[in-house]
């Protein structure tokens, strides 16, 4: 194991050691080379018919990590580990920043290797992949991927990082919780090639290093934990170069979206100054919550996890002959030695409202059997159980009475992994005692409506039909309580104050005119390609990140937050250009999803415009409870361009998502949410200006808003 803290995403290549191994020193080796960029072409079929014809032969090593042989280095310190569990080699960071990896004792100079690396829990924004010609840990190369879609290649030579493939995305990683990707590296002399789930990603030289050991490596970044794995490992050790036979596949390349990046960029000079609003909100009305989505229950902490590292506690195992429970290896384990038996182990928690998951594997290659969740129990003859099985098939049902009744029967779904020991994260969200969605690998498998009952607990399941000797193991266990943390679908009242002290008596502005021709114009620029987009899964360097003793800028689960904690007060993040520079727009079309993260204090969120200064810009401004304006700010004095006014397309329920939109173009300003134009302005006092994502406060604190998925469309009229 070599451990090393990495500081703001390897921040300038340098590394805070946090854990010192005592190695041999290194042998001096040569300065990281120059090379040229990647080719943007079509790949080379010869490499690939290369590396099919290596694939031919047996491999030289295998590992299947079935067990500790030795040939891995294994650790625990407190907060990293690496471990065999469940026939793989995994690897956990409990803390961010920091990079953990094992190296082996075969060091061929060229090889080709696969392995499969596996996303078990925690953050996506991770890295995981292979380590190799690793002489101490202050040289080796390593090839990473992200659970979030991204791949690079990086040189650490003599303690100083260099990038050889920054990070790029690729739509040919698996991504997710869960996810599984098989990574390929063809090392012959000084020349890599880089291969994802059988797809030549990237051919490319260095001549810094020429030997060294092979090994597995992962890391976490700006959240934690990680946790990951790695197996089916083969390696073939490549003394001749064979002749190409047979092709594999050959993708397109990946589309030109923006990358992640582990450079740093300039700070922005203009900081947002503290503003109080020049307009009153108008009473709210109490509406009732919209949609609930999954991602908005699981953007929150759950109220209740088990990972069953130890015995957990208050859990009531169903006992009975033939059928055992043991928390072993760090899952919960039922095994069932009798045809026909269901055993159970309930939860010490037992909402009225709530969302579970779990992952779920069937031990062994058994065909007949399912496991589950059996919910809203009330006695051994009377409860729900939803079931999946190993051949791919998923099913309702209500044991009422002892008799089974059928509420969705058995149906194949593909979202479900089948084959001995896969793993399935299965979901079960329950709301109103009568409405259940059945969920797998994240997807919705159905949604069924059943009569109500007084049964509430919660259990982990598992049976068998005429094959008996199975065993199912549970892990990574999370209930969100939507009472608790105020999801459930009932009516709520918003916040009754109003932002800023001034007249409440302003009435709600008519209705707007016709809007044919704005929501015509949005739609022939959404109809072409963007200028710019934005998923935020990484602070890539093209928003500001200012310091501010009002807030904070963070980026926290693939999104950037801004959180105020002052009173009337306004923080904005602006766009920047490579340099770390605002970029200035005149006309323009721009949206983003925006969420309110703090349900309990009234705020406000959009963006600002031909933004100038901190006294020169215009804001467009959607509130927490339905409301939109539009002020522009010229010389440091307020004016109202649009009054506030409520309008339905905005989603009030607790954690809704909100696609919030501008199109500037001449002196026309068009606002849009969800689609729909809710406001219509002219003014022509501010030419061109930057662009920025603006949270603000009233008389409550604090407010967080978290924006995502950005698209900006710059119009004829120039930058």
């Amino acid at each position: 194991m070599r451990r090393l803290s990495i500081h703001s995403l390897f921040m300038l290549g340098l590394l805070l050691i946090t854990a010192l191994w005592i190695v041999p020193p290194a042998q001096p080796v040569q300065a990281l080379a120059a090379l040229p960029p990647i080719a943007q072409g079509d790949v080379d079929e010869e490499i690939a018919n290369h590396i099919a014809e290596i694939r031919e032969r047996a491999p030289d090593i295998v590992d299947e990590f079935s067990s500790d042989d030795g040939s891995w280095e294994t650790f625990y310190d407190g907060e990293t580990s690496i471990f065999y569990r469940n026939r793989r080699l995994n690897f956990a960071i409990d803390v961010e920043d920091t990079i953990i990896w094992t190296a082996g004792d075969h060091s061929p100079r060229s090889f080709y290797l696969e392995l499969d690396a596996i996303h078990r829990d925690g953050s996506l924004d991770n890295q995981l992949g292979i380590v190799f010609r690793y002489q101490d840990r202050d040289n080796f190369y390593l090839f990473s991927i992200s659970s979030d879609g991204y791949y690079s290649l990086f040189a650490q030579i003599e303690d100083e990082w260099g990038d050889i493939v920054k990070w790029n995305v690729s739509d040919v990683i698996e991504t997710g919780d869960g996810s599984r990707n098989t990574l390929g590296l063809l090392v012959e002399g000084n020349t890599y090639t880089l291969l994802i789930n059988d797809y030549l990603i990237a051919t490319v030289t260095d001549d810094a290093l020429t030997e060294g050991a092979i090994g597995m490596a992962a890391g976490s970044f700006s959240e934690a934990p990680v946790e990951v794995a790695f197996d089916n490992y083969r390696l073939w050790v490549l003394e001749e170069t064979p002749q190409p036979t047979r092709p594999i596949r050959l993708p397109t390349r990946p589309a030109a979206t923006p990358a992640a990046t582990l450079e740093p960029t300039a700070e922005p000079t203009a900081e947002p100054t503290a503003e109080p609003t020049a307009e009153a909100t108008p009473s709210p009305t109490e509406e009732a919550t919209g949609v609930l989505t999954l991602d908005a229950i699981v953007a929150q902490p759950p109220t209740y996890a088990e990972a069953f590292d130890i015995e957990p506690e208050g859990w009531n195992p169903h006992t009975a002959n033939g059928i055992t429970h043991t928390v072993l290896d760090g899952a919960l384990q039922i095994d069932i030695s009798l045809p026909n038996a269901l055993g159970w182990s309930a939860l010490p928690v037992a909402p009225l409202n709530y969302y579970v998951e779990v992952d779920a594997t069937l031990v062994g290659d058994i065909d007949s059997a399912e496991y589950g969740i059996l919910f809203k129990y009330q006695n051994p003859q009377n409860f729900y159980l939803f079931a999946v099985g190993n051949n791919g098939r998923y099913s309702l049902w209500h044991f009422a009475d002892n008799n089974w009744q059928v509420l969705n029967d058995w149906a194949d779904s593909p979202a479900l992994n089948t084959g001995p020991d896969q793993t399935n994260r299965l979901g079960l969200l329950v709301q109103d005692n009568v409405s259940y969605t059945l969920v797998a690998n994240d997807v919705v498998l159905a949604e069924i409506a059943s009569s109500p009952d007084d049964g509430r607990s919660l259990a982990l399941a598992a049976g068998s039909f005429g094959q008996p000797d199975l065993a199912i193991r549970f892990d990574n266990l999370s209930v969100w309580d939507l009472d608790e943390l105020g999801l459930a679908a009932q009516p709520t009242t918003e916040p009754t104050k109003e932002p800023t002290p001034e007249s409440t008596a302003e009435p709600t502005p008519a209705p707007l005119p016709n809007t044919d021709t704005e929501a015509a114009r949005i739609a022939d620029i959404l109809a072409t390609e963007p200028t710019l987009s934005d998923d935020f899964r990484r602070d890539n360097g093209q928003w500001s990140i200012p310091e501010s003793t009002a807030g904070a800028y963070y980026y926290e689960r693939r999104a950037l937050n801004i959180a105020v904690d002052e009173l009337d007060y306004i923080l904005w993040s602006k766009q920047l250009d490579a340099e770390g520079v605002a970029v200035d727009y005149t006309d323009f079309y721009v949206e983003v999803d925006a969420t309110f993260r703090i349900t309990d204090t009234l705020g406000g969120m959009g963006f600002v415009f031909r933004l100038i200064d901190s006294d020169n810009f215009y804001m467009f401004t959607v509130s927490q409870n339905g409301y939109v304006n539009l002020y522009k700010k010229v010389a440091g004095e307020f004016t109202k361009l649009s009054p506030w006014r409520e309008d339905p397309a905005i989603a009030t329920d607790n954690f809704a998502v909100n696609r919030v939109g501008v199109l500037m173009e001449g002196s026309v300003i068009v606002g849009t949410v969800n689609g729909a134009v809710v406001l219509i302005a002219e003014d022509s006092d501010i030419a061109a200006g930057s662009i920025a994502l603006s949270a603000q406060t009233y008389d409550e604190t604090p407010v967080l808003v978290a924006f995502d998925n950005l698209q900006l469309w710059e119009l004829a009229g120039g930058q």
